[in-house]
This record gives C-alpha cells, sequence and structure tokens, in this order.
C-alpha cells in the first residue's frame, strides 16, 4: 500500500536504532550493562512500566533479603544510557521506547540481543516476592495495601506475570527458587493478594481468594518442573481446598493446563469430582471454559456429569 517510499524510511529507522545500538556499545561497562537490561525489560514487558517500577527492578539482586535502596538508578540515568531510544510520558511517569518502530525493531533483534533475558526477569520478579518483609502475609485493609503497593512498586507487576516470563526455557533456572518462595505461606498470601490488587474492594479489605497454597497457585499456570516439585514434598496436600472451595486441580481445569491436570490425576489423593463452594467440579470448569481435551481427559474419571453442558452445544 505504501511502496517504495515507506520501505525506505523503514530501511532508514532501522539503521538509526543499528546505530543507537553501536552507541550503547561503545559506552563503559556500568553503562552498557544497565542500557542492556533497561531495553530487555521495557521491550519484554507484558504491560508498560512506571519509572518506580523500572527503578525498583534494576535494584533487585539475587538472594537479597530486600531491595538494595543505594542500587537505585537515577530516572535520568536509565532514559541517557539508551542512546535516545527510551523515553518517560510524564503525565503517566510510564517509561517506554520512543516510538512503534523502536519496539519492532527489538522484536526482531530481542532473541539474539537478549537470549537470557525472560529468564532474568523471571528471576527478579520471584526474588522481589520473596522479600522477607513479604513474609507479614496478605494486608487486612485496602488503606495497608495500597501503602505496600506504594513502597514496593514492583509487587503488581512481579506477582502478576513472574509465570508468564518463566514459562520455557527459563523454568528450568528458575524452578528451585520458586520452590523456595511457594513453601513459605505467609509470602503465598501477600502474593496471591497482590494478583487481585486491580479488583474492587469490599467493606474494608481486597478481596481476594484465602487459604491459597503454592500448589493453587502453580496449577493455574502451565510450569509443570515446579509443580511436579511441589508434589514431590512430603508435606503437600495434593487436594487441598483454597477458602471457595476449589482444589489445584480446579484450578489447573479453569485455566486448560491439560498436562498439570494429567499430573495431578496421577496423584492417588486427588478426587477428580470435587466440588468448590460453588457446586463446580474441575469438569464443568473446564466445560464453561470451553477447555474440550481438559474435558476429554477429565472424564474418564468423573462419576456424576450432570450440569456439564459444553459450550456452543459440542458434546463432551
Amino acid at each position: 500500500m505504501f511502496g517504495k517510499p515507506w520501505r525506505l524510511c523503514r530501511r532508514n529507522w532501522m539503521g538509526t536504532y543499528r546505530e543507537a545500538m553501536k552507541r550503547i556499545e561503545n559506552q563503559n561497562i556500568d553503562d552498557k550493562h544497565l542500557a542492556e537490561r533497561v531495553l530487555s525489560w521495557i521491550s519484554l514487558a507484558l504491560e508498560p512500566l512506571t519509572v518506580g517500577e523500572l527503578q525498583y527492578v534494576l535494584a533487585v539482586e539475587l538472594d537479597e533479603p530486600a531491595p538494595d535502596e543505594d542500587n537505585i538508578p537515577d530516572e535520568g540515568l536509565l532514559t541517557s544510557v539508551c542512546a535516545g531510544m527510551v523515553t518517560v510520558n510524564q503525565e503517566s511517569n510510564v517509561i517506554c521506547l520512543v516510538h512503534y518502530t523502536t519496539q519492532e525493531y527489538f522484536e526482531r533483534i530481542k532473541m539474539s540481543r537478549f537470549p537470557d533475558a525472560q529468564t532474568t526477569i523471571a528471576t527478579a520478579c520471584l526474588t522481589y516476592i520473596s522479600f522477607d518483609v513479604f513474609a507479614e502475609g496478605y494486608c487486612r485493609s485496602s488503606q495497608e495495601l495500597e501503602i505496600r503497593l506504594q513502597k514496593y512498586p514492583l509487587l503488581e507487576y512481579a506477582a502478576r506475570y513472574w509465570s508468564d516470563h518463566a514459562c520455557g526455557e527459563p523454568e528450568e533456572a528458575i524452578k528451585e527458587l520458586a520452590l523456595r518462595f511457594f513453601s513459605q505461606s505467609s509470602k503465598v498470601m501477600c502474593y496471591a493478594q497482590a494478583t487481585h490488587a486491580r479488583a474492587r474492594h469490599f467493606e474494608d479489605g481486597l478481596y481476594f481468594v484465602k487459604q491459597t497454597t503454592g500448589l493453587h497457585v502453580v496449577a493455574s499456570t502451565s510450569l509443570m518442573k515446579v509443580m511436579r516439585l511441589l508434589l514431590e514434598r512430603g508435606d503437600v496436600e495434593a487436594d487441598s481446598k483454597d477458602e471457595s472451595g476449589r482444589t489445584p486441580l480446579g484450578w489447573a481445569a479453569a485455566q486448560g493446563h491439560k498436562a498439570v491436570v494429567r499430573l495431578l490425576l496421577q496423584s492417588s489423593n486427588v478426587k477428580a469430582d470435587s466440588k468448590d463452594e460453588s457446586g463446580r467440579t474441575p469438569l464443568s470448569l473446564a466445560t464453561e471454559n470451553g477447555h474440550m481435551e481438559v474435558v476429554r481427559l477429565l472424564t474418564p474419571h468423573t462419576f456424576n456429569l450432570a450440569g456439564c453442558i459444553a459450550p456452543e452445544g459440542r458434546s463432551i
């Protein structure tokens, strides 16, 4: 549609970004390393990051029990080391790539330029939600929660997206870190609350499902290696129920994670037809969410199919 002028313009943009990357390469080693971390985070983040969120994640150090305030980089440094490819929206305080073509450029080069970035991001997120301060557990009021989120600006992002960044090859690298985190119930409750921080408030507190265990959390992801490690622990109840009465199998079925469902069904302690507080079974949850492969997997293990109507009239 746009023809040759558009292609020429696009090549010029790509050339400009390549030159910018060369300028980054020629910086001192600390500035180069910081620029690469900033660019990898911005280009791979699953939602826009504020300056505060990015500053705090760049201060995270593996195995440290708390963020190191002395490691937080100055806002001006975040943009200056990136050779003009990063800007800050003054209204939203979101730090982002300077143009949509910049994002296109990094989409093309991110796997070769930042091959370990997803592992680094997943590790940083898990390290952050593992900080000792979160052993205090969940906040008892919305005001307390707001204070926590302001003081620890990366908490919500890290809780919501660590598992997305950990999918695939990064899972092998983070599985032991995840296992340590999910063995600490009070931190898991803080995590569970943070994932629901955008929900509406009820009375004086923020609603979220309490009595959540590491198994419930991991069952709602596709992280098979972490799930297997949790199930191999002797102190884990594979069929435990959270406050809503839902089991790990129910969460896996609702999300359509077939491999996790199969793994849980191999446990002799798991009841395939267990009902939650709303009377829904793993089979009915899979059915109402349209996960027909999971439905077919669960059906032989379920004795009561009443009320399980397949979406769009499909048979089970």
